[in-house]
């Protein structure tokens, strides 16, 4: 046998070890995948996005944006199943949220397991549904390549700048189109590694970027929405309002004019002296959440707050000069 055809021979083996690895992978990924479906909100808004199941009860992994805005959501698994979506709770900061469908999910990633080690070159599988080109049981679309970098994220798209800043995962596929965030980054051995982000620009270069948000960085932040959303929905009918609950009157800010649907809760002005003013809270403040729960709008926050006696802590997560921070309010 002569020295180039050795060569060769070696090149086909390894060839065929990849591919059969990456198809290994995939036949374990593919079906912990979720096609998610919504209106979009406002027109040209994208309607369509990827999505991960973490549980065998139905929940699932994806990131915020206008797919999850209005209902109803639709989530597609691998096998065509089609099921309409409840948002269990969002993290804002590190922009992705958790549904829950009702159906038994045996294949899921467990992002209590331990992460896999990733290292710069590292090679990975992007399984995505970009360009919303499944939408039955047709499987996802699959890109290889590897970690690039290993980089703190600062990112915005239009207006919205990245609120988290910790370390993602850039990789050299092209994963920063419609459709494909909320996607899964696993390794040939399928073990997950992270969830492709947001259609987002690096703010140094202003090019668009290809990243994944870490498990290690995931875990603790969708156990935290599970905790807290699953108990206050559960004992949801359970709840009766306080006799004397906060308002924002009585909290001491003023919101901007619900005169519109779904009008965001901006903080109009705010009171000199009172709760609100000594916690911090200051004019054109966006309001987040109220203790732990998502709010939509002026009305949605004014519903939660009516559900706090005046006894109690309010918790408000507000974004403010493009930074996200926490707010304690007390009597």
């Amino acid at each position: 046998m002569n020295l180039k055809y050795s060569v060769f021979l070696l090149i086909a083996l390894l060839f065929s070890a990849t591919a059969f690895g990456q198809q290994a992978a995939l036949e374990k990924t593919l079906p912990k995948t979720v096609k998610i479906y919504g209106v979009g909100g406002l027109a040209g808004f994208d309607d369509a996005q990827s999505g991960i199941l973490i549980s065998d009860s139905g929940h699932i992994l994806t990131v915020t944006g206008s797919v999850l805005d209005e209902d109803p959501i639709t989530c597609t698994l691998n096998n065509g199943q089609k099921f309409t979506a409840k948002l269990v709770g969002i993290n804002p900061k590190l922009s992705i949220a958790v549904l829950k469908i009702d159906a038994q999910t045996p294949d899921y990633f467990d992002l209590s397991a331990a992460p896999v080690p990733v290292t710069v070159g590292s090679p990975v599988l992007a399984v995505t549904n970009l360009y919303s080109v499944a939408t039955g049981n047709e499987p996802m679309s699959v890109q290889h390549g590897v970690i690039s970098a290993i980089t703190p994220l600062e990112a915005r798209r239009g207006a919205f700048v990245a609120g988290y800043k910790g370390n993602v995962y850039l990789i050299d596929a092209i994963t920063n189109n419609p459709g494909a965030p909320g996607g899964a980054l696993v390794d040939y051995n399928g073990a997950f590694l992270g969830l492709i982000g947001k259609q987002l620009k690096s703010t140094t270069q202003s090019i668009y970027i290809n990243f994944a948000m870490p498990q290690s960085t995931l875990s603790s932040a969708v156990q935290d929405i599970l905790d807290k959303k699953i108990q206050k929905a559960e004992n949801q009918n359970e709840i009766a309002k306080p006799a004397d609950a906060w308002t924002p009157a009585k909290l001491g800010f003023q919101l901007t004019s619900d005169v519109l649907p779904l009008t965001p809760a901006y903080v109009d002005s705010v009171l000199a002296n009172s709760p609100a003013a000594i916690a911090g809270l200051k004019p054109d403040d966006f309001i987040v959440m109220v203790n732990g729960n998502i709010v939509k709008d002026v009305k949605a926050l004014k519903s939660a707050l009516e559900l706090i006696d005046v006894a109690d802590p309010v918790e408000l997560f507000i974004l403010r000069n493009d930074d996200f921070q926490s707010i304690r309010i007390t009597n």
